[in-house]
């Protein structure tokens, strides 16, 4: 028997649960705050605007210019394509990540999907317990967090830390959903039938997520994906893709097993060629999106194969 799609944000698993934290924040425009005006705000807490980001944080391993595949931080060989990420108040570069396209994407696809049986098959209990180490890392980094998603997208950095709180708060959530994902037996229409659902993980999970909030829509799609049993794809938004990365690292720390969260970064010359593979992988049975309603249409219209979408649009 088919039962209904779960109302997680992601709808992971072939049933209807109740989920919480639905509504997102409303996008805002982006600031374009001068280094001296957010200094002014911090308080002096920011370094010089001409400092990389690798320079501002207490733990320089949160700043990687790698792509983190199957576990691993795949970094750039020389020659390979990478594209910069400045600072919208300053304009200074930050750092370079890799311009991945379709092809060397696909990789982050195929570590899904090998990861994909035996994450399905770990006990609930486990689940939850490895989103709790990730949270409880995302908390004790807020700081350093903080002051990497104020440099690459220019929101004041008290709104930076309340941004942290709130991506580890669905952390927090879904490690302890992981716990509840149980079935149900429905009364059946006649003395001789017995009607019983399960709830399925459905399969590897992708993510677009947009630059306003790069950690809150990370946390909030990938931690709704990996509590059901699905590994994930995400693909952040060309102008913050330091945050995701970090949040990446973070993972890793937590012993979350290779292939379950992977981050690709692509420029935005490239992450429409990226987007399509994302749609066409029949891999990927779920595509998650954030951002503007153009975009929404052209990924939609982009998934000629049976695939579930969701989009969060303006």
């Amino acid at each position: 028997m088919r039962s209904t799609w779960s109302t997680w944000p992601l709808g992971l698993i072939r049933a209807s649960v109740i989920a919480k934290w639905r509504a997102p924040l409303r996008p805002r425009a982006r600031h374009s705050v001068g280094m001296a005006g957010l200094r002014v705000l911090t308080g002096g807490a920011l370094p010089m605007a001409d400092q990389p980001l690798s320079a501002r944080v207490s733990r320089g391993e949160l700043v990687r210019e790698a792509v983190y595949i199957g576990g691993r931080f795949a970094v750039p060989a020389p020659g390979d394509r990478m594209f910069e990420v400045r600072d919208p108040g300053s304009g200074a570069v930050l750092g370079c990540v890799p311009d991945l396209d379709a092809a060397a994407s696909a990789a982050a696809v195929e570590a899904a999907a090998a990861a994909f049986g035996a994450w399905r098959s770990v006990p609930a209990r486990d689940k939850g317990a490895a989103l709790r180490r990730w949270h409880d890392l995302i908390v004790a980094n807020t700081d350093d967090l903080a002051v990497i998603m104020t440099s690459e997208c220019g929101k004041p950095l008290a709104e930076s830390k309340g941004e942290v709180a709130y991506a580890a708060s669905f952390v927090d959530f879904f490690a302890e959903e992981a716990r509840r994902v149980e079935g149900s037996i429905i009364t059946p229409p006649g003395s001789t039938k017995r009607v019983l659902t399960m709830k399925q993980a459905v399969g590897p999970a992708a993510f677009i997520t947009p630059w306003n909030f790069p950690a809150a829509m990370i946390t909030r799609k990938a931690a709704a994906a990996l509590a059901a049993g699905c590994p994930v794809v995400a693909l952040p938004a060309p102008a913050t893709p330091f945050t995701a990365l970090a949040l990446a690292q973070l993972a890793d720390e937590a012993g979350l097993p290779p292939g379950l969260f992977n981050v690709i970064t692509s420029s935005t010359a490239r992450t429409p060629e990226v987007g399509r593979l994302l749609t066409g992988d029949a891999r990927i049975k779920k595509l998650s999106f954030t951002g503007s309603t153009a975009v929404g249409k052209l990924l939609m219209a982009q998934a000629h194969i049976l695939k579930s979408l969701v989009a969060t649009l303006p």
